[in-house]
């Protein structure tokens, strides 16, 4: 019989946001890779207020040569409607 999990005690789930980063510590570079080739995507401040990566390039996939463009959003970082 296997152990069923159960789901995180209140505490252990404020400890694990308090160490989560901010997007302020979180301003480096990411490289998503498609087809095993990278696209550089760089932290942005989209027209919504919103945070988070944009990345563009070219990639080829299967001998096609094919454009990308990638958002990366932060859940909740738009802020507020006043």
């Amino acid at each position: 019989m296997t152990k069923k999990k159960t789901a995180p005690k209140t505490k252990e789930i404020q400890a694990a946001k308090a160490q989560s980063l901010t997007l302020d510590e979180v301003r480096e570079i990411l490289s998503i890779t498609i087809a095993e080739q990278v696209v550089s995507a760089s932290f942005r401040e989209f027209r919504t207020g919103s945070k988070g990566w944009y990345g563009a390039g070219k990639v080829v996939v299967d001998g096609v040569k094919c454009q990308v463009s990638c958002n990366v959003i932060v859940i909740g970082s738009k802020p507020a409607q006043k």
